[in-house]
């Protein structure tokens, strides 16, 4: 197992070599998918390495990232969701394809929870509109981790689009608190 230091020097040497080399970078990160052990590495390779490829190869990429999002490992789920993030930043006409994996990650671990909020909050600076309507179909979830990610993940929609979906969270969370034992 790499040191910290180790990783960061990896990380950000596979990050320049991803930019040139496509083929081996991918054979890089598929073989290390089930070393995956911290977020702090899987941020790091979804945000220096991984998103190379993705801009790359925009169809094998979100492929693969379609089918991490069903992994069992939730290290390997998150680094689907944390390479949205940086990906919608450099294409921002992408935001329905990046709300497919969004969608296909809506659950309960905490750590893949806070990726998608992060990645929608990401999104929804490219098309707010677009993530709102996504956001809606979610806000009245009886699930309280499909609530919290429906609060964190549009703090950066424009504030018209946040009451909206605060007026339609609100009428369901206080009948919730209300109908509670």
């Amino acid at each position: 197992m790499l040191m910290a230091y180790e990783r960061y020097v990896a990380i950000n040497t596979l990050s320049e070599i991803s930019k040139k080399d496509y083929e081996n970078s991918k054979r890089f990160v598929l073989n290390v998918l089930n070393d995956l052990k911290d977020w702090e590495t899987v941020d790091a390779l979804a945000l220096r390495v991984f998103v190379n490829l993705a801009k790359q190869n925009k169809k094998e990429t979100f492929q693969l990232l379609k089918k991490w999002a069903s992994s069992k490992n939730k290290w390997v789920r998150r680094l689907a969701m944390t390479t949205i993030a940086p990906y919608i930043r450099a294409k921002s006409n992408e935001a329905k394809l990046c709300l497919e994996i969004v969608k296909k990650l809506m659950q309960k671990d905490k750590d893949v929870r806070k990726a998608i909020a992060w990645a929608l909050r990401e999104i929804s600076k490219k098309d707010p509109k677009a993530t709102y309507e996504f956001l809606q179909r979610y806000a009245s979830s009886e699930d309280a981790n499909t609530r919290w990610v429906v609060r964190k993940g549009p703090k950066k929609l424009p504030e018209i689009l946040k009451e909206k979906l605060n007026y339609i969270i609100k009428p369901f969370s206080t009948f919730h608190f209300l109908s509670s034992p």
